[in-house]
């Protein structure tokens, strides 16, 4: 299982999170620095079953985790808590200069299309980029209605020079598609609890 797979699954997540834990059980400075080095380590050794190297460093002060290192294929890749106990936030670079990010800290990177909006208030929650194919994915998780979504993506993406294409209201799941200049724009909008998931893709056509 890949490093993005195990994030995805949530299994590194829990390993990260389950040796802070552990660490914040020690007695004293000179124990919790024990036992940071032995949790740290065996992280590492966690990763490295996975073929992928790792340099991992516990804070148990601030309760912070950080690991930084490469996966099987030779990704750079970057896990960081922040102190929680609950939020894991990961990106990886490819060799391509491809990027993703997955949790809060997800950020939209400086080249990503002006004229693709993105929800007012939006909580990104995964941000993938492929700036050489000029490929972007996001998504994230909104408080607004339904409703006020889809009037949000149907009046600014127009506005912005796109195409409608194909529109489609399922009652908890829209979806929309759009075209401009040999590019393509899907938008999806999926009922969550009381809130609601948007994903948007574009990327040459």
């Amino acid at each position: 299982m890949s490093i993005t797979e195990r994030i995805l699954k949530g299994s590194l997540a829990a390993v990260l999170l389950a040796g802070l834990a552990a660490v914040g059980t020690g007695c004293g400075k000179a124990a919790q620095t024990v036992t940071e080095k032995a949790t740290e380590k065996v992280i590492e050794k966690s990763i490295a079953k996975d073929g992928g190297k790792a340099d991992v460093k516990i804070d148990s002060k601030s309760g912070k985790v950080q690991v930084k290192g490469t996966d099987a294929s030779g990704n750079a890749y970057e896990v960081k808590t922040d102190g929680d106990n609950k939020t894991v936030n990961f990106k990886q670079t490819g060799k391509d200069a491809s990027e993703m990010q997955i949790g809060e800290g997800a950020k939209l990177p400086a080249d990503f299309p002006k004229d693709v909006p993105v929800l007012d208030g939006l909580q990104l929650q995964m941000v993938q980029a492929a700036t050489e194919k000029k490929e972007f994915v996001v998504q994230g998780k909104s408080t607004l209605s339904m409703e006020k979504a889809a009037a949000f993506y149907k009046e600014k993406v127009p506005a912005q020079g796109w195409k409608e294409l194909t529109t489609m209201n399922a009652g908890e799941m829209q979806t929309m598609q759009y075209e401009k200049d040999q590019r393509s724009l899907s938008v999806m909008l999926m009922k969550d609890g009381d809130a609601i998931m948007v994903s948007t893709q574009t990327g040459p056509q």
